[in-house]
Protein backbone atom coordinates (compact mmCIF):
# COMPACT_ATOMS: atom_id res chain seq x y z
CA UNK A 1 0.00 0.00 0.00
CA UNK A 2 2.80 2.31 1.09
CA UNK A 3 4.43 1.95 -3.00
CA UNK A 4 1.13 2.48 -4.00
CA UNK A 5 0.68 5.62 -2.32
CA UNK A 6 4.02 6.52 -3.37
CA UNK A 7 3.97 6.05 -6.69
CA UNK A 8 0.61 8.20 -6.89
CA UNK A 9 2.58 10.69 -5.64
CA UNK A 10 4.73 10.53 -7.95
CA UNK A 11 2.33 10.47 -10.91
CA UNK A 12 0.89 13.47 -8.97
CA UNK A 13 3.51 15.41 -8.81
CA UNK A 14 4.56 15.35 -12.02
CA UNK A 15 1.31 16.00 -13.79
CA UNK A 16 1.19 19.27 -11.99
CA UNK A 17 4.51 20.20 -13.08
CA UNK A 18 2.98 19.63 -16.78
CA UNK A 19 -0.33 21.22 -15.84
CA UNK A 20 1.73 24.41 -14.29
CA UNK A 21 4.24 24.66 -17.56
CA UNK A 22 1.27 24.57 -19.98
CA UNK A 23 -0.47 27.09 -18.08
CA UNK A 24 2.41 29.41 -18.00
CA UNK A 25 2.67 28.80 -21.97
CA UNK A 26 -0.92 29.64 -22.63
CA UNK A 27 -0.90 32.52 -20.60
CA UNK A 28 2.92 33.83 -22.23
CA UNK A 29 0.18 33.04 -25.51
CA UNK A 30 -2.70 34.97 -24.24
CA UNK A 31 -0.75 37.86 -23.42
CA UNK A 32 0.97 37.93 -26.69
CA UNK A 33 -2.75 37.44 -28.71
CA UNK A 34 -4.14 40.42 -26.38
CA UNK A 35 -1.26 42.48 -27.32
CA UNK A 36 -1.90 44.09 -23.80
CA UNK A 37 1.84 45.06 -23.34
CA UNK A 38 4.58 48.07 -22.18
CA UNK A 39 6.02 49.41 -24.99
CA UNK A 40 8.71 52.20 -25.85
CA UNK A 41 8.29 53.32 -29.31
CA UNK A 42 11.40 55.68 -30.85
CA UNK A 43 9.90 57.78 -33.48
CA UNK A 44 13.52 58.67 -35.73
CA UNK A 45 13.08 60.45 -39.15
CA UNK A 46 15.69 62.60 -41.67
CA UNK A 47 12.75 65.35 -41.42
CA UNK A 48 9.45 64.54 -38.83
CA UNK A 49 10.32 65.01 -35.42
CA UNK A 50 11.97 63.25 -33.22
CA UNK A 51 10.38 61.60 -29.81
CA UNK A 52 10.03 59.12 -27.67
CA UNK A 53 6.41 57.19 -26.62
CA UNK A 54 6.20 55.15 -23.84
CA UNK A 55 2.96 52.86 -23.45
CA UNK A 56 1.35 50.67 -21.00
CA UNK A 57 -0.87 47.46 -21.22
CA UNK A 58 -1.61 49.01 -24.58
CA UNK A 59 -2.89 46.99 -27.77
CA UNK A 60 -2.72 49.32 -30.57
CA UNK A 61 -0.80 52.60 -31.47
CA UNK A 62 -0.37 55.13 -34.29
CA UNK A 63 1.55 57.03 -35.63
CA UNK A 64 0.80 60.64 -37.40
CA UNK A 65 3.29 62.33 -39.72
CA UNK A 66 1.95 65.90 -39.74
CA UNK A 67 3.25 68.88 -42.75
CA UNK A 68 2.40 72.35 -42.78
CA UNK A 69 3.67 73.95 -46.30
CA UNK A 70 3.25 77.40 -48.03
CA UNK A 71 2.61 75.79 -51.23
CA UNK A 72 1.15 72.70 -52.65
CA UNK A 73 2.78 69.33 -53.08
CA UNK A 74 3.28 67.50 -56.85
CA UNK A 75 5.10 64.30 -55.46
CA UNK A 76 6.59 62.30 -52.31
CA UNK A 77 8.02 59.22 -51.40
CA UNK A 78 8.92 57.74 -48.09
CA UNK A 79 10.07 54.45 -46.26
CA UNK A 80 9.13 53.66 -43.00
CA UNK A 81 11.21 50.79 -41.32
CA UNK A 82 9.71 48.95 -37.86
CA UNK A 83 10.56 45.54 -35.76
CA UNK A 84 7.73 43.30 -37.37
CA UNK A 85 8.49 41.12 -33.94
CA UNK A 86 6.84 43.84 -31.76
CA UNK A 87 4.42 45.56 -34.30
CA UNK A 88 2.15 44.15 -37.09
CA UNK A 89 0.51 46.87 -39.12
CA UNK A 90 -3.03 47.63 -39.23
CA UNK A 91 -3.34 50.44 -41.75
CA UNK A 92 -0.68 52.98 -43.37
CA UNK A 93 -2.13 55.65 -45.55
CA UNK A 94 -1.80 59.09 -46.77
CA UNK A 95 -5.30 60.67 -46.50
CA UNK A 96 -4.96 63.72 -48.45
CA UNK A 97 -3.95 62.01 -51.12
CA UNK A 98 -6.07 60.75 -53.73
CA UNK A 99 -4.44 57.45 -54.89
CA UNK A 100 -1.29 57.31 -53.35
CA UNK A 101 0.69 54.24 -53.65
CA UNK A 102 2.00 52.64 -50.36
CA UNK A 103 3.45 48.87 -50.41
CA UNK A 104 3.79 46.52 -47.17
CA UNK A 105 6.77 44.34 -46.49
CA UNK A 106 7.69 42.89 -43.22
CA UNK A 107 9.51 45.45 -41.52
CA UNK A 108 9.00 47.73 -43.99
CA UNK A 109 6.15 50.40 -45.98
CA UNK A 110 6.65 51.92 -49.14
CA UNK A 111 4.85 54.83 -49.78
CA UNK A 112 4.12 57.78 -52.89
CA UNK A 113 2.26 59.54 -54.84
CA UNK A 114 2.60 62.22 -57.78
CA UNK A 115 -0.26 64.43 -58.88
CA UNK A 116 -0.63 66.55 -61.18
CA UNK A 117 -2.82 68.85 -59.15
CA UNK A 118 -1.08 70.56 -56.12
CA UNK A 119 -2.35 68.62 -52.70
CA UNK A 120 -2.58 71.52 -50.46
CA UNK A 121 -1.17 71.72 -46.47
CA UNK A 122 -2.14 75.13 -45.61
CA UNK A 123 -2.31 74.08 -41.73
CA UNK A 124 -0.84 71.55 -40.39
CA UNK A 125 -2.55 68.26 -41.41
CA UNK A 126 -1.54 64.53 -41.35
CA UNK A 127 1.16 63.81 -44.38
CA UNK A 128 0.42 60.00 -43.27
CA UNK A 129 -0.39 57.63 -40.42
CA UNK A 130 0.19 53.88 -39.53
CA UNK A 131 -1.28 52.07 -37.47
CA UNK A 132 0.31 49.29 -35.26
CA UNK A 133 -1.14 46.09 -33.27
CA UNK A 134 1.69 46.08 -30.39
CA UNK A 135 2.46 42.39 -30.28
CA UNK A 136 5.90 42.50 -28.46
CA UNK A 137 7.26 44.87 -24.85
CA UNK A 138 10.38 46.65 -24.35
CA UNK A 139 11.87 49.38 -26.77
CA UNK A 140 11.96 49.74 -30.38
CA UNK A 141 12.61 51.86 -33.29
CA UNK A 142 10.43 53.25 -36.09
CA UNK A 143 12.22 54.89 -38.28
CA UNK A 144 10.25 57.33 -40.99
CA UNK A 145 13.28 58.23 -43.83
CA UNK A 146 11.87 60.94 -46.24
CA UNK A 147 13.54 60.51 -49.78
CA UNK A 148 11.38 62.82 -51.73
CA UNK A 149 9.32 65.98 -51.61
CA UNK A 150 7.96 68.14 -54.07
CA UNK A 151 6.28 71.18 -54.29
CA UNK A 152 4.93 73.40 -57.03
CA UNK A 153 3.88 76.99 -57.69
CA UNK A 154 1.46 77.54 -60.45
CA UNK A 155 3.29 80.25 -63.00
CA UNK A 156 1.09 81.23 -65.72
CA UNK A 157 -0.43 77.95 -67.03
CA UNK A 158 3.04 76.20 -65.55
CA UNK A 159 3.87 74.98 -62.54
CA UNK A 160 7.53 75.48 -61.05
CA UNK A 161 8.79 72.58 -59.52
CA UNK A 162 11.23 72.52 -56.33
CA UNK A 163 12.11 70.00 -53.88
CA UNK A 164 11.97 70.37 -50.31
CA UNK A 165 13.65 67.06 -49.54
CA UNK A 166 15.54 65.30 -52.76
CA UNK A 167 18.03 62.11 -52.10
CA UNK A 168 16.68 62.26 -48.54
CA UNK A 169 18.37 65.66 -47.56
CA UNK A 170 16.65 68.56 -46.59
CA UNK A 171 16.92 71.36 -49.03
CA UNK A 172 16.66 75.18 -48.66
CA UNK A 173 14.89 76.35 -51.84
CA UNK A 174 14.50 79.83 -50.95
CA UNK A 175 16.89 80.39 -53.76
CA UNK A 176 14.80 79.51 -56.18
CA UNK A 177 13.25 81.80 -57.94
CA UNK A 178 9.19 81.62 -57.21
CA UNK A 179 9.93 80.15 -53.82
CA UNK A 180 11.70 83.14 -52.59
CA UNK A 181 8.99 83.23 -49.54
CA UNK A 182 8.55 79.63 -49.01
CA UNK A 183 8.02 78.20 -45.48
CA UNK A 184 6.76 74.96 -43.83
CA UNK A 185 6.88 72.81 -41.04
CA UNK A 186 6.26 68.88 -39.79
CA UNK A 187 5.71 67.49 -36.33
CA UNK A 188 5.53 63.03 -35.53
CA UNK A 189 3.61 61.94 -32.81
CA UNK A 190 2.06 58.79 -31.20
CA UNK A 191 -1.15 58.09 -29.30
CA UNK A 192 -2.66 54.52 -28.54
CA UNK A 193 -5.45 53.60 -30.51
CA UNK A 194 -6.58 54.03 -34.13
CA UNK A 195 -7.37 56.65 -36.19
CA UNK A 196 -10.74 57.19 -36.12
CA UNK A 197 -10.56 61.57 -35.77
CA UNK A 198 -10.69 64.42 -37.46
CA UNK A 199 -9.09 67.49 -36.31
CA UNK A 200 -10.89 69.97 -35.90
CA UNK A 201 -14.44 67.74 -35.64
CA UNK A 202 -14.96 68.08 -32.34
CA UNK A 203 -18.88 66.94 -32.92
CA UNK A 204 -18.09 64.41 -35.28
CA UNK A 205 -20.08 64.65 -37.78
CA UNK A 206 -17.36 64.92 -40.71
CA UNK A 207 -17.66 68.55 -41.27
CA UNK A 208 -15.73 71.60 -39.48
CA UNK A 209 -17.67 74.66 -38.63
CA UNK A 210 -18.70 76.97 -35.66
CA UNK A 211 -20.84 74.53 -34.18
CA UNK A 212 -17.26 72.35 -33.00
CA UNK A 213 -16.13 75.41 -31.37
CA UNK A 214 -19.19 76.12 -29.08
CA UNK A 215 -19.12 71.93 -28.50
CA UNK A 216 -15.68 73.01 -26.85
CA UNK A 217 -16.71 76.07 -25.06
CA UNK A 218 -19.74 73.87 -23.79
CA UNK A 219 -16.80 71.35 -22.21
CA UNK A 220 -15.11 73.95 -21.03
CA UNK A 221 -18.14 75.05 -19.00
CA UNK A 222 -18.38 71.53 -17.72
CA UNK A 223 -22.06 71.68 -19.52
CA UNK A 224 -21.04 68.63 -21.68
CA UNK A 225 -18.39 65.46 -21.74
CA UNK A 226 -16.01 64.62 -25.07
CA UNK A 227 -15.53 61.29 -25.79
CA UNK A 228 -11.33 59.78 -26.36
CA UNK A 229 -12.05 60.65 -29.70
CA UNK A 230 -13.37 64.15 -30.01
CA UNK A 231 -10.54 64.88 -27.39
CA UNK A 232 -7.96 63.84 -30.03
CA UNK A 233 -10.32 66.17 -32.46
CA UNK A 234 -10.24 68.96 -30.22
CA UNK A 235 -6.81 68.95 -29.32
CA UNK A 236 -6.02 71.30 -32.67
CA UNK A 237 -2.77 72.71 -31.86
CA UNK A 238 -1.16 69.85 -30.62
CA UNK A 239 0.44 70.67 -27.13
CA UNK A 240 -1.50 67.54 -25.34
CA UNK A 241 -4.24 69.87 -23.95
CA UNK A 242 -7.95 70.65 -24.78
CA UNK A 243 -7.95 74.36 -23.18
CA UNK A 244 -9.42 77.81 -25.01
CA UNK A 245 -6.08 78.07 -27.23
CA UNK A 246 -7.86 75.17 -29.23
CA UNK A 247 -11.01 77.54 -28.95
CA UNK A 248 -9.20 80.07 -31.03
CA UNK A 249 -7.49 77.92 -33.45
CA UNK A 250 -10.84 76.20 -34.46
CA UNK A 251 -11.76 80.09 -35.18
CA UNK A 252 -8.77 81.18 -36.83
CA UNK A 253 -9.11 77.91 -38.84
CA UNK A 254 -13.08 78.92 -40.00
CA UNK A 255 -11.94 82.43 -40.69
CA UNK A 256 -9.13 81.77 -42.37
Amino acid sequence: MKNMKRLLCVLLSALLMVSAASVTAFAADADCATGSNDISIEMSSNFFYDGTYEFESVDRVTLSYDLKSGMGLINAQWVLTYDPAKLSVVSAKMPKIANPVIVQKSGMIVGSFTNLALVEFPRYDTFAFVTFDVIGSGSTNVDMQLDYLGVGNPVGGDVAEAYVVNGGIEQNITSQQGFENYTYDMDAWAYSGGVDFKLYDVDGNGQITINDATELQRFLAEMTTLTAKQMLSADVNGDGKVNVLDITDIQRYLAA
